[in-house]
């Protein structure tokens, strides 16, 4: 049975423990009432409710704040501002004042969940929890796994890693990786994201999130695609091809140039007659601000080129001097194409 944490003021251990309890608490909250919580988060929420009373009763304590008319006040006063904007001192006065009302009673974790709950996509909080592996924006990084294969993840990536005798499993939670896979026919290599499960026959392929669905691109080797919980017939992919799973569903398989779909690990763009939109959804994880398309003819305008994506700025700029588009810019942090 769950044991409820002792004089917790006592034991500098056990306040640290509850202290990451609430911030936990406030994430779990804040992703329910975000209306986005699937069924493995679900399952999840209620494993780590049930780790001990403390994650309960702490929770229960999170929950109950939200019909404070005060937090509502000063949620309202956040939301209220721009996402990029800077919010006036007497604005903040607002949140500081139930802030400090409310310190005494549930701690400084519990108090901010306004904050939290205004801010909580752009931390990412849960996708952190859930990740073995994360990158922010703008971050690249090279996981060699205990078997010796290697996973590049892409800014703005993560992935669960599930390792048994019989399996190694990884899990796509966000964004885009390669995986460089040591061969092992009595241990398959199994890469899953939104129920479609991309099976290692080969050596080197590269599954990411796209606008649509998800894109898997063999760049050596062969790859088999199944779903777990949507039936259709498995797709090989042999060498130097791409497929995109839209909805579920495969598309067409085509051939790729994989110097091309390989570039971005040396931080590189390369667009050959791309959409607009496809090229910022590339763009979006390594640049800090908000870029927006006004419609859907500027959507599917083509780009092609060679970019730097290290400088995001630069880019953007070039896109505005070689498309037929205008652009308004504000501090860098909203770019507008229209």
């Amino acid at each position: 049975m769950p044991q409820k944490s002792q004089n917790p003021s006592k034991s500098p251990r056990v306040y640290e423990r509850r202290h990451a309890i609430e911030q936990e608490a406030i994430a779990w909250f804040a992703k329910i009432q975000s209306g986005s919580l699937s069924s493995h988060d679900q399952k999840s929420f209620d494993h780590w409710r049930t780790q001990s009373l403390d994650h309960e009763e702490i929770f229960h304590d999170v929950s109950g704040m939200w019909d404070d008319p005060a937090l509502l006040e000063a949620t309202q006063t956040l939301s209220t501002a721009t996402a990029h904007a800077e919010i006036s001192p007497t604005q903040w006065q607002g949140v500081w004042n139930w802030m400090h009302l409310r310190v005494p009673q549930v701690g400084v974790a519990v108090a901010l969940i306004g904050l939290v709950m205004i801010g909580f996509w752009h931390f990412d909080v849960l996708t952190r929890m859930d990740a073995d592996y994360y990158t922010g924006t703008g971050e690249q990084q090279i996981v060699q796994l205990p078997d010796q294969s290697v996973i590049t993840l892409s800014p703005q990536s993560a992935v669960a890693v599930t390792f048994t005798q019989a399996t190694r499993g990884i899990r796509l939670i966000k964004g885009k990786a390669h995986f460089s896979v040591e061969s092992n026919p009595d241990r398959p290599f199994i890469v899953e994201y939104d129920h479609v499960q991309a099976r290692a026959l080969g050596t080197e392929f590269i599954v990411g999130e796209k606008v649509d669905g998800l894109q898997v691109t063999v760049v050596e080797g062969l790859v088999k695609l199944s779903n777990v919980k949507i039936p259709w017939t498995p797709v090989l992919l042999p060498a130097q091809t791409q497929i995109r799973v839209d909805k579920s569903t495969p598309g067409a398989v085509y051939t790729i140039d994989p110097t091309i779909a390989t570039a971005w690990l040396r931080g590189r763009l390369v667009v050959d007659t791309k959409r607009l939109q496809d090229v910022i959804h590339d763009i979006n994880p390594y640049h800090s601000g908000t870029i927006l398309l006004l419609n859907e003819e500027i959507a599917n305008l083509k780009v092609s080129g060679t970019y730097n994506l290290s400088d995001t700025t630069d880019i953007l700029s070039a896109l505005s001097q070689t498309l037929p588009i205008h652009t308004l810019s504000f501090a860098d942090r909203v770019t507008i194409f229209f």
